[in-house]
This record gives C-alpha cells, structure tokens and sequence, in this order.
C-alpha cells in the first residue's frame, strides 16, 4: 500500500475508533453511527496490525484481517454469552487505537524529518 493510502486508512480508523463508541454510547441514531461503526469493523483491527504484516500490505488483507478479527470477537461474545455490541465495540476501538496512533505519529515524524 503507497504511503499515502496507508496515512488514509489509518487516519479513517483512528476517527472510526474514537467516533463508533462515542456515538453509540449517546444512542445516536444516524448515518454517521453506522459509518464510523463499519469503518471500525472493517479497518481498524488491520491496520492495527500493520506493523506486523509487510509494509506494503494490501488494502484488501487490511479489511479481511479486520472482519475476521471482528467476526472472532463477536463469536467470542456470543459463545461466553457476553453479547453487547457497546462493549464490543468499545475494546476493539481500545485495542487498536494505541498501534493506529502510533503509526500516525511515526509517519508524521518520518515526513518532518523528510521535510529538514
């Protein structure tokens, strides 16, 4: 994945990260709930995981990573009869928000030294 679609796929999953939670612990009924909540889902585990997987990792293992993750999650929720989609959401926004940012912040730091 090129540096830039690699800054945007994180910078999409950090906001999905902080916003999916947010707006389902308020009750929020809306297109944004829906969208943060599937941006959520379907990249931020991946791109938590980024570091991990070759550098140039395709948009596409981002997303497969990210709902398999997810979809063992849930199946996890479901089977130890612990099924609450706040909660859910909430630890895997928790979960892949520290590796997200600091990608984000080591990205940002490579390009300001780029820039010197």
């Amino acid at each position: 994945m090129a540096a830039s679609a690699r800054l945007t796929v994180l910078g999409a999953a950090a906001a999905a990260c902080v916003l999916a939670p947010a707006l389902m612990a308020v009750g929020a009924h809306s297109p944004f709930r829906v969208a943060a909540a599937a941006t959520l889902f379907a990249l931020a585990p991946g791109a938590a995981a980024l570091p991990r997987l070759r550098t140039d990792a395709p948009l596409v293992l981002v997303v497969a990573l990210s709902v398999g993750i997810s979809t063992v999650a849930a199946e996890l929720m479901l089977a130890l009869h612990l099924w609450s989609p706040l909660v859910g959401t909430c630890v895997l926004a928790a979960a892949s928000l520290p590796s997200i940012a600091l990608q984000l912040r080591s990205s940002q730091t490579a390009a300001t030294r780029a820039r010197h």
